[in-house]
């Protein structure tokens, strides 16, 4: 099974995460699901439901809240798009089955960190 990833709304558009969105299944939370502001809670209900792993910028609040049924990727403020689009893409296709779930991972600059 491919990772289903949920972007959080603050993070680029699937279309601009060229290469990401070419090989896994994104969905927006902004742009797909028409819900911005909406709590971290119903984010989490939105991934859990779908099995997605949950890409966001907002690290502080969502590590917290961290759950078993869907993943977090925890994006450091100062990666690019295309880092993120690299990056994500690059730990995504390392294996054939998706390795995320239930997994909180932080990215950033130099190093990933899978917890």
């Amino acid at each position: 099974m491919k990772c289903k990833l949920l972007l959080d709304e603050n993070i680029s558009s699937r279309k601009a995460l060229v290469r990401l969105n070419s090989r896994f299944n994104l969905r927006h939370i902004r742009e797909d699901y028409k819900k911005s502001g909406i709590l971290d809670k119903e984010v989490f209900e939105i991934a859990e439901k779908e099995a997605r792993i949950i890409v966001t910028f907002n690290e502080k609040d969502f590590a917290a809240n961290h759950r078993r049924r869907s993943g977090l990727i925890a994006l450091s403020t100062s990666l690019t798009t295309d880092e993120v689009d690299t990056k994500i893409t690059s730990l995504l296709t390392s294996r054939k089955r998706c390795h995320l779930i239930g997994k909180y991972v932080r990215i950033n600059k130099t190093k990933t960190i899978i917890l």
